[in-house]
């Protein structure tokens, strides 16, 4: 598996598991724990792959903290309803098709 594998299959794991929730539910998060969630070695690795996966492509709006070496988080996209949120949701759509 090579270099540019690794970061890929990285990203896809940090989307599918608890970091991406990490994101939706804090504004900081430091370097350190993005870097032992994703298995990434280094700052560099991680700050590209955050530029490349997460802001271009529209998955997190936010800036990169140097100085403090944490992800400020302004937005972040949700793809998947976790099971507790699900009730709500449901509600939501009863209600709005009961109104049409």
């Amino acid at each position: 598996m090579g270099r540019s594998d690794k970061l890929h299959c990285s990203a896809c794991r940090a989307y599918g598991t608890a970091v991406h929730s990490v994101l939706l539910s804090v504004q900081e998060i430091p370097y350190a724990e993005l870097m032992a969630s994703l298995d990434i070695a280094n700052i560099r690795e991680l700050e590209d792959l955050l530029i490349t996966e997460c802001f271009y492509s529209g998955l997190v709006t936010g800036k990169l903290d140097q100085r403090r070496q944490c992800l400020r988080v302004a937005d972040a996209a949700s793809r998947d309803v976790r099971a507790g949120d699900l009730a709500p949701v449901l509600a939501g759509l009863a209600a709005w098709y009961a109104g049409s």
